[in-house]
């Protein structure tokens, strides 16, 4: 039975090398992904309002923006799998070698994952902003997915209106 569990593991850590490279591959194309909060899927699917739609954009910044994004896909890769190999021990702590320790250690790692991975999308994020002109950075803004033209994502000035992407920034908050 052991022997089984440990074969059975091998493929699982072969299918998963094996498969997030292939699912990655959609979002190298347009240089921006959910990985970095940018207008599209991890499928590769364009949402509109990505960064490579931005107008007027120079060759030096398409291709820092695609550096940018190769690096930032390369560790979101790595952290996924990290994760992946981590819920196999949560799993295995959990259903086949039962130990509680192992278990809570675990679950512990895939949050500290979950968490670095949260902040490298936010950091690539600001990253991807700091690459634009004023102009750009307010076209990309007003063509995020759920945005209509001027308006913020349903939040409300103080008379009630809808607050309009530049009311926030004018203040500095």
């Amino acid at each position: 039975m052991n022997k089984m569990m440990k074969s059975l593991t091998i493929l699982a850590v072969a299918a998963v090398l094996i498969l997030i490279p292939v699912s990655a591959k959609g979002n190298l194309k347009m240089g921006c992904g959910e990985f970095g909060g940018m207008g599209m899927g991890f499928n590769g699917q364009n949402f509109g309002g990505g960064i490579m739609d931005v107008p007027d954009l120079t060759e030096e910044q398409i291709g820092k923006i695609e550096k940018a994004q190769l690096d930032h896909h390369k560790k979101m890769i790595e952290l996924q799998y990290k994760k992946e190999l981590k819920l196999m021990d949560l799993h295995e702590a959990m259903q086949i070698n039962l130990d509680e320790k192992k278990a809570l250690a675990a679950a512990d790692e895939i949050g500290k994952i979950d968490i670095e991975m949260q902040k490298a999308k936010i950091s690539n994020h600001f990253a991807m902003r700091k690459l634009l002109t004023k102009d750009q950075l307010k076209y990309l803004d007003m063509h995020r997915p759920g945005m209509t033209e001027g308006k913020g994502m349903g939040m409300k000035n103080g008379n009630g209106e809808p607050q309009k992407m530049d009311d926030c920034r004018n203040c500095g908050k």
